[in-house]
């Protein structure tokens, strides 16, 4: 073998090890994902939590967003949203009104990467197991 061709390999053998090394890496080229809420989605509650929360796969930047609706479609939001590390947080103000809250947050990582999404949660039952008052 001479120099020339053993220097090829060489060379080879480094850029595939790179390469592998890259391909392995654990987050690489992931983005920020919400990995718990509380209350968590579909959770049924007996009444309206002081607080609702967001946890990502990493740190988040501010500001953050978070609406949370009730039944009625009114917001049950007080203040703004809170971001310490990977946790929004939210303080809510609102009355128990029984039915299915949304609350949906928009939040963008350290990378500069936007995460939305919604969960919903439930106060005092399911809306199925109540009658509609007119």
């Amino acid at each position: 073998m001479t120099a020339r061709s053993r220097l090829s390999a060489v060379i080879g053998l480094l850029l595939g090890f790179a390469v592998a090394m890259l391909w392995a890496a654990p987050g690489a080229s992931a983005h920020a994902s919400l990995v718990a809420s509380d209350p968590t989605e579909g959770q049924q509650l007996d009444t309206l939590p002081d607080s609702v929360s967001f946890e990502f796969s990493e740190a988040m930047s501010e500001p953050a967003y978070v609406a949370v609706t009730g039944p009625d479609g009114s917001s049950v939001i007080a203040g703004e949203p809170t971001v310490t590390g990977a946790v929004v947080s939210q303080t809510l103000d609102g009355s128990d009104v029984p039915g299915t809250y949304t609350m949906a947050y928009r939040a963008v990582s350290e990378d500069g990467h936007p995460v939305t999404g919604q969960i919903t949660f439930t106060v005092g039952g399911s809306d199925t197991d109540r009658k509609s008052v007119v």
